[in-house]
């Protein structure tokens, strides 16, 4: 209930705010946070390994697995992606 009443008390005063000042400046104001908050969450976000692999960066792969592992609690042990050794073994032969 406290959610609701505060939610509602800031839609109120940003209707005063939007009032006193151009609504231009309100959205600008309130667009800042939002988009610090999204930069700083692409910024810490990872691909995922298939994705990794797929742009045949396999050693960013194996350090997302490695770093899921740890979070997981699992151990992992540094064994080579089949994937890379076939892309490994096309450019060997080109």
């Amino acid at each position: 209930m406290f959610f609701s009443i505060a939610w509602a008390l800031g839609q109120i005063i940003l209707a005063f705010f939007c009032i006193l000042f151009s609504w231009r400046i309100v959205f600008l104001l309130t667009a800042i946070p939002i988009t610090v908050l999204l930069y700083l969450s692409l910024k810490q976000l990872k691909d995922s390994p298939r994705f990794c692999v797929i742009k045949h960066e396999y050693g960013e792969a194996k350090s997302i697995v490695a770093q899921i592992a740890y979070v997981n609690d699992k151990q992992f042990k540094n064994y080579g992606l089949k994937e890379e050794k076939e892309y490994l073994g096309r450019m060997e032969y080109y």
